[in-house]
């Protein structure tokens, strides 16, 4: 995964160079999902060093980035030029930076195992709220992607259900969803910042509490969704898993949507599951918690682009 700064310096280097590149073109000169590019090009204008429009970005002329390998942040400055000297050496130090907090994040969940460890793992309300805290950091993270007048799905699940509490901001959002819990959740929302609602027809399933039938399939595909939340109940060698043999809209969800994104506590990522859901090429990003460890982390990345959402930032 290439590091933030670098990726950001490339963008910028790449839009003055050019006037105006698209997303697309982003994606495939730095081969990262769309939802990156978005995601940069977002920061990139607050900091005054582009211009979002028309499904890319334009240039400001006179105004460049300053690398500095102690420092992460982005500043306007005069132009300069940066070679891949520059950019190798701030590599190097990122990637020390990045195994630090590795560590950091390793050391928590170990402290965390061991409280648990002390009580005999029988406190099962510590597990449930712990556990809780995880699914809502997850949440509010992946909320952060959802801007103004976005149309989203999110597919049934514990976790999914927990962005319904940080859509309330949100304007002219529509959302698609094959959970009768989630809509029931999302009409309770104030009316003026409610989303318009889509509840996929079909059987209640009771076990996966999501509506599916196989009618329903050729009508949801004339849909276009900008991003689709899913859950998992783990990961396996192609992909998310779960422990449901019945079919799902997951897969016609995700595919009637530009971005996938999969929203899964780290205590399920290795909790591999006898039935593939989600190929690696389906998926543009996984945002687990801050208690995934260093080595589940590091293998993920080696799929999928990886975000642990801060549990701290959830107060109990």
């Amino acid at each position: 995964m290439r590091k933030k700064i670098i990726r950001q310096a490339l963008v910028v280097k790449a839009i003055n160079e050019n006037s105006y590149l698209t997303v697309e073109e982003l994606e495939r000169l730095l081969n990262v999902s769309q939802i990156t590019i978005r995601r940069d090009l977002a920061e990139l204008e607050e900091r005054k060093l582009l211009v979002r429009k028309l499904g890319g970005a334009v240039s400001l002329r006179g105004i460049g980035l300053e690398v500095n390998a102690t420092n992460d942040e982005i500043n306007p400055l005069p132009p300069l030029n940066i070679d891949i000297e520059d950019l190798k050496k701030v590599d190097q130090n990122l990637g020390k930076e990045e195994v630090k907090q590795l560590a950091k994040e390793s050391e928590e969940y170990l402290n965390l195992l061991n409280d648990f460890e002390k009580t005999g793992g029988k406190n099962d309300n510590a597990v449930r709220s712990l556990s809780q805290r995880c699914k809502l950091a997850i949440a509010k993270q992946a909320a952060s992607l959802i801007h103004n007048n976005s149309r989203i799905a999110i597919d049934s699940g514990s976790t999914t259900a927990e962005l319904v509490k940080f859509l309330g901001n949100k304007k002219k959002v529509l959302v698609m969803t094959n959970s009768l819990s989630i809509g029931y959740e999302l009409s309770l929302l104030p009316e003026q910042n409610r989303p318009s609602l889509i509840i996929t027809g079909g059987l209640f399933d009771s076990h996966s509490e999501s509506l599916y039938s196989k009618s329903m399939i050729p009508s949801l595909k004339e849909y276009n969704f900008d991003i689709c939340f899913v859950g998992a109940d783990g990961f396996g060698e192609n992909g998310t898993t779960t422990k449901f043999e019945r079919s799902s809209y997951t897969k016609v969800m995700s595919e009637a949507s530009k971005f996938t994104v999969v929203l899964i506590e780290s205590s399920k990522i290795s909790n591999k599951q006898p039935n593939d859901e989600l190929s690696w090429e389906d998926i543009d990003l996984v945002i687990t918690d801050s208690l995934i460890s260093r080595k589940v982390r590091k293998e993920l990345m080696k799929s999928v682009e990886v975000i642990a959402a801060d549990i701290n930032s959830i107060s109990f």
